[in-house]
């Protein structure tokens, strides 16, 4: 494979874009440092191996950090665009572009240096000049994968990888020349690994390693488990069962004990716990106290504390007494019947509610005939009210000819409304003439309105006056007519007043919502017969009359009725509500009352009511309730046991005998005494079953155990002898390579490359007779030149790939005298015929030797190497 192109923009120093020819096979970089020959190295390194091992091993940036921009990115506002054009044996090109898009989104923590290579983008470019230089090529680029990179390199085994060979065979770095050599003498080894392909191999002996540890280990725990049982030196004992209660499962009392999986101690240790605390148990306790104590505490809580049950003692007696219930009961619900009071309040209204009903719409219309004679006369509606006259039936003298006197009255008053009008006129129109004179006409004096000839103004007015007299007498007589009319009119109101005022009176009139109460009333007929007979006996109060009645006047009656009624009654509604309780409850409270001989009939009767005491009853239920608690606190006081004998604070008398004294009396001391033993000896004989288990698990794991670690110690021998292989093919072209770059120095020719017969790691030694490793011996030079050397031995040893022959070297001769640079190079022109090489440098000078050198190879006059200057190249341009 040849490098041919190589194109740079804003990476690192580099901020334009630039382009990088290789046309030569030899290229040489020279610049002071800091103008970017390790930034080329780096842009090879990432475009074929996606990173730098240089920064991803160094790892000094946490990784909690948060950076703007990843290190490498010159400035952030533009994007980061590196491109390689490649060729092979086969003279296939191929394009590698790497590209940060500097607009999207990341998380700043990704900017920590050994993690931003994974923001590159991976894509295949176009292998043209002129799209090698075009900056956006890299939209219409296809993505390209890192596997599709490593087939191109062509690798003869698939597991090798560019990422995993670079930095050994093609890259030699300038502050890690040392990169292999500076490692452990196992790391070494691993290294190297990968050219020997066993890493199936060395998959399977890790596995066979961890299966052979893994029965080491239960090897351990099976013999620590064989310690802690012991064999049964204990005599046999018979199984017997005790009478606990048989619906509970109690482990230690079964003929099959289960002692846990690894029939430890502990589990023995519980049962022998649980037994124990029942001998104690049975040492101590009395069934007959302990009920005695439970029968106290259900007496308190079920008698004392329940004033339901006190109240039915107190109504106990009177409850037995049926009929005097029944007849306490049907009168407490009838007083208490709110329509029962309401029907007895409107007894004599219950049949009259048509009437009732006839007497509001008569009112109504009385009322509405009163509004319109009350009325201005001229006003009044006449047909109106005669047809209000007509259905109130006022067919008097008066009112018969009420018609025709307001129709007369109303006729006449009409007509002298006109007459008066005209008379208006009249009188207005001789004003007129008084205003305007009569036309001035020296012959004739004509009236203006008829035309007729007056001869003069005197004339025509005295006849104007005259008109006008006959005019005010005719209106002064039907003005004397009408008044007439109007007084006959006037006395037949005041007769229909009179008639109203009458008929008023003679109403009955009861509220509308009475009327309502009595259409809702629904009484059943005996209860109402018991409500009424009481209120006749107990009480004063006696049904309206059929007289007007006020809302006002009938809910006042109402409350005292009802009030009245319940201070007559036996039961207050709390008395009541508790004999009621009492009563429906009566089967409940005898059952609970069986339990207890000692609250006897005599004990309680004083505090009883009864037909005899019921008159004062209601005063007295406090003291019959004190008594009746009284009297039960002295039984309750004479319940004796003793405490100290009934004390089960674990609740052992319920959980293993279900409070039942004969079960208690059937489990003996030495029932449970026997029942320890039987528990040792079930334990006794599991332990030998379990060491019989573990002594033949111990057997077949150790067999496998053994074979595993023949089988492991196999694998490591072969392992050993594949990476001797590879160091024994290394030997002598390292020594070779060391000894003629290093010339004779005072160790001796050159160093050896050896390994550990015991774990194959590799060994730098500087002299035979020495086994101290190299790197505690030499130079940093001399170190530098055995990491070249090592890596030429690599590269002439091992052929992972055909196109793979590249080599580069960053700045290699800083740390080296003139002799070693001479003989490097010599080296160099000599063994790696076909590489492509690139070095760079920092001095002009060795710069010049080195390319004096390759140019000598042969005859050939042409110049092999190209030399470029990388200020020129990145400050000036080309």
């Amino acid at each position: 494979m040849k490098i041919e192109k190589l194109f740079i923009k804003n990476f690192k120093n580099i901020k334009s874009s630039r382009i990088i020819d290789f046309q030569k096979n030899i290229s040489l970089f020279v610049g002071p440092n800091g103008f970017g020959k390790t930034t080329i190295f780096d842009a090879i390194e990432i475009l074929l191996t996606g990173n730098v091992s240089r920064v991803c091993n160094a790892q000094i940036a946490d990784a909690r950090n948060t950076f703007k921009t990843p290190y490498f990115q010159n400035d952030p506002n533009e994007d980061v665009l590196l491109k390689l054009l490649v060729k092979n044996s086969q003279n296939e090109s191929l394009v590698i572009i790497r590209h940060i898009n500097s607009k999207e989104k990341r998380n700043k923590r990704e900017h920590v240096p050994y993690k931003s290579f994974g923001l590159f983008q991976l894509y295949k470019g176009q292998t043209d000049s002129e799209s090698f230089s075009k900056e956006e090529q890299v939209k219409n680029s296809q993505p390209l994968s890192q596997e599709e990179i490593n087939s191109f390199l062509g690798f003869e085994n698939e597991n090798y990888k560019i990422e995993n060979i670079y930095n050994l065979f093609n890259y030699l770095q300038q502050e890690e020349t040392d990169f292999y050599i500076k490692k452990s003498e196992a790391e070494r080894k691993n290294v190297l690994n990968f050219l020997l392909q066993i890493q199936d191999y060395e998959s399977q002996k890790n596995k066979i390693g961890d299966l052979k540890d893994r029965f080491k280990k239960i090897l351990e725990d099976l013999q620590k488990q064989k310690l802690e049982h012991s064999q049964s030196t204990y005599k046999a004992v018979d199984y017997q069962k005790i009478n606990f209660i048989p619906d509970r499962d109690f482990e230690f009392n079964n003929i099959k004990i289960n002692f846990g999986e690894k029939n430890s101690t502990e589990a023995l240790d519980v049962y022998f716990e649980e037994v124990e605390n029942l001998i104690a148990f049975k040492e101590y306790f009395s069934p007959k106290d302990y009920l005695i104590r439970k029968e106290k505490e259900t007496f308190k809580r079920e008698i004392i504390d329940n004033t339901e049950m006190i109240s039915y003692l107190i109504f106990k007696k009177l409850i037995k007494d049926i009929q005097l219930s029944q007849n306490l009961e049907q009168e407490y619900l009838s007083v208490n019947n709110e329509h029962n009071v309401k029907a007895y309040l409107l007894e004599n209204f219950l049949s009259k509610v048509p009437f009732l009903k006839k007497q509001i719409q008569r009112k109504n219309n009385l009322s509405s005939l009163a509004e319109i004679i009350h009325l201005d006369i001229n006003f009044i509606d006449v047909r109106n009210t005669e047809s209000l006259l007509k259905i109130l039936k006022a067919n008097t003298n008066a009112t018969e000819n009420f018609v025709k006197i307001f129709l007369e009255y109303k006729e006449l008053n009409s007509q002298l409304d006109g007459s008066r009008k005209d008379y208006f006129r009249v009188n207005d129109l001789r004003n007129q003439l008084k205003i305007h004179k009569v036309p001035d006409d020296n012959y004739h004096q004509k009236c203006v309105l008829c035309g007729y000839d007056w001869q003069n103004e005197e004339k025509l007015q005295l006849k104007y006056d005259e008109l006008g007299a006959s005019f005010e007498q005719n209106l002064s007589n039907l003005e004397k007519l009408v008044s007439r009319k109007r007084k006959e009119a006037e006395d037949i109101l005041l007769k229909i007043n009179e008639f109203i005022i009458r008929e008023e009176k003679k109403l009955v009139i009861v509220d509308e919502r009475i009327l309502s109460e009595l259409e809702l009333l629904d009484v059943e007929e005996s209860d109402f017969k018991i409500y009424k007979d009481f209120v006749t006996t107990q009480l004063s109060t006696i049904p309206f009359g059929i007289r007007s009645l006020s809302w006002l006047d009938y809910t006042n009656e109402f409350q005292n009725l009802v009030e009245a009624g319940k201070g007559k009654l036996q039961f207050s509604d709390i008395l009541y509500e508790k004999f009621d309780f009492s009563r429906r409850h009566q089967e409940k409270f005898e059952l609970l009352l069986a339990k207890y001989s000692s609250i006897t009939k005599e004990n309680l009767e004083e505090y009883q009511v009864s037909s005899s005491n019921l008159s004062v009853f209601k005063g007295k239920y406090s003291i019959m309730y004190s008594g009746i608690l009284s009297l039960l606190e002295n039984i309750y006081q004479n319940i004796d046991y003793n405490p100290e004998k009934c004390i089960d604070s674990k609740k052992i008398f319920k959980t293993y005998f279900d409070e039942d004294k004969k079960r208690f009396d059937s489990c003996t001391l030495e029932m449970l005494e026997s029942k320890k033993e039987y528990i040792r000896y079930q334990f006794e004989l599991e332990q030998s079953r379990i060491i019989f288990q573990i002594n033949s698990r111990i057997d077949k794991i150790k067999k496998l155990k053994d074979y595993l670690e023949s089988r492991y110690w196999e694998y490591v021998s072969n392992i050993k002898s594949y990476q001797s292989e590879i160091i024994d093919k290394l030997k002598l072209p390292f020594f070779l390579y060391t000894a003629k770059i290093l010339q004779n120095y005072q160790q001796g020719m050159g160093v050896f490359l050896t390994t550990q017969e015991k774990n194959a790691n590799i060994r730098f030694l500087a002299n035979s007779y020495n086994d101290q490793d190299a790197m505690y011996q030499l130079s940093s030079g001399q170190i530098a030149i055995i990491s070249f050397a090592f890596t030429l031995s690599l590269n002439t040893t091992f052929k992972i790939s055909d196109d793979l022959k590249i080599l580069i070297i960053d700045d290699p001769i800083q740390d080296m005298d003139a002799m070693n640079v001479y003989a490097l190079i010599d080296m160099l022109r000599h063994s790696l015929l076909n590489y492509q090489i690139i070095m760079s440098t920092h001095s002009d000078s060795s710069a010049m030797f080195i390319k004096y050198k390759f140019d000598r190879m042969d005859s050939d006059s042409e110049s092999k190497v190209d030399l470029i200057n990388v200020k020129t190249l990145f400050l000036e341009g080309k």
